[in-house]
């Protein structure tokens, strides 16, 4: 019951998504085979939660491991990305279906590469129903599939694309709508510029459908036309910087020195069509995730956390693939530097809260200086892309 999101998922679990207000209904999967496998085996439901949310860390694991060895030869690398916060500390939030989704994308990108185009669907329909941002990942599918003329996974694609957004609108009847009751479509879309201006400025916008997160400094009565929910009167709250300095810290940290690294890597690969297609789907959708994240919510380290496949399957692909001919302490450092980088904030015990100092958690920077020392110094030596990969 750590995270605030807890009392929803368990509610679905116990008594079904009527009490709930969208988008929880669309995330039915999870706490309801959680209810189900509750009321099966007479086992309660935070033990069930639990033991599920340990089923998608091994299978996480798995598919993680079972990529690397596929595209680099190197399962052990999983290892790197699994003792990382961002896995560790979804495992805690038992309740929430985070880890799940992780787990069923890996299977999604495992299956790809198997060229189990069938099956990966299947997988991506479930991810679907786990957490609604399946449709960025589905939506790029497509349109890297009509791109690279893969007219299987174009039409997969687009049947899990459609499948999804019906089923969770189907969903959406047994709950209730939006706090806001506006159509989803605007409820999303108007996302955008909130955590916008939230996550880059500290500015909040204010309206009297949550009149208690504070008072405004100044305020708009809404015209009659313009008032398509509940909100009549709009306003912006005093800026808490806090927001802001989050946002940097977690880019900085998330993945590491990650984001360094992949921004090297992309640079020396030059096209990226020459790319397998479940790398480049792995690299676009994962990037746009991660740069994406913060305009989504307040979580923003979680949100970012959406790009794994970037860092956890591209990143490793394209050092191989580049043919950079790494010594073994440079090796050392730049897997050093990415694991410790990624807790850095938990040496401070920043958990992003207002009355904590956020200062020294910049001091990861000395790490990303420390990685680009190293990159600099990498010498490249063309080796031909393993023939075991699939194109």
């Amino acid at each position: 019951m750590m995270a605030i999101d807890s009392e929803a998922y368990l509610t679905i679990a116990k008594d079904g998504p009527g009490k709930l207000f969208s988008p929880f209904p669309k995330r039915i999967l999870y706490p309801w085979l959680a209810g189900t496998l509750s009321r099966a085996a007479g086992q309660p439901l935070g033990n069930v939660f639990l033991g599920l949310n340990l089923v998608a860390l091994l299978t996480l694991a798995f598919c993680l491991a079972e990529i690397l060895r596929v595209t680099v030869g190197k399962p052990i690398l999983a290892l790197l990305f699994l003792l990382t916060p961002l896995p560790l500390e979804n495992f805690e939030l038992a309740y929430l279906p985070d880890l799940s989704h992780m787990a069923l994308v890996a299977a999604f990108f495992l299956l790809l590469f198997r060229q189990k185009t069938r099956w990966a669907f299947a997988v991506l329909m479930l991810c679907f129903l786990t957490r609604e941002n399946t449709l960025l990942l589905c939506l790029f599918a497509a349109v890297l599939a009509l791109f690279r003329a893969k007219r299987r996974i174009f039409l997969g694609a687009g049947a899990v694309l459609c499948a999804g957004v019906a089923a969770t609108s189907f969903l959406c009847r047994y709950g209730k709508p939006n706090t806001h009751n506006l159509p989803d479509f605007l409820y999303l879309l108007g996302k955008l510029p909130y955590y916008l201006l939230l996550n880059f400025s500290g500015f909040r916008i204010w309206s009297n459908v949550r009149p208690d997160t504070g008072t405004p400094f100044v305020v708009w009565h809404l015209p009659s036309w313009l008032c398509i929910g509940n909100d009549n009167v709009v306003g912006i709250l005093h800026p808490q910087w806090c927001y802001p300095l989050a946002t940097a810290i977690f880019w900085l940290t998330v993945f590491g020195v990650g984001p360094l690294v992949l921004f090297y890597l992309v640079r020396k690969i030059g096209k990226i069509r020459s790319l397998p297609f479940a790398v480049e789907l792995a690299l676009i959708y994962g990037g746009v995730s991660f740069l994406l994240g913060p305009l989504l919510g307040a979580w923003v380290d979680r949100l970012i956390g959406y790009g794994w496949p970037a860092f956890w399957i591209a990143m490793p692909f394209l050092m191989y693939s580049c043919g950079l001919k790494i010594k073994t302490w440079q090796g050392v450092v730049l897997a050093a530097g990415y694991l410790i980088s990624c807790w850095w904030p938990r040496f401070f015990g920043y958990d992003f809260s207002i009355t904590e100092n956020p200062w020294p958690c910049f001091a990861v920077l000395a790490f990303y200086l420390a990685t680009a020392l190293v990159l600099r110094n990498i010498k490249p030596a063309p080796i031909p892309v393993d023939q075991r990969t699939p194109a």
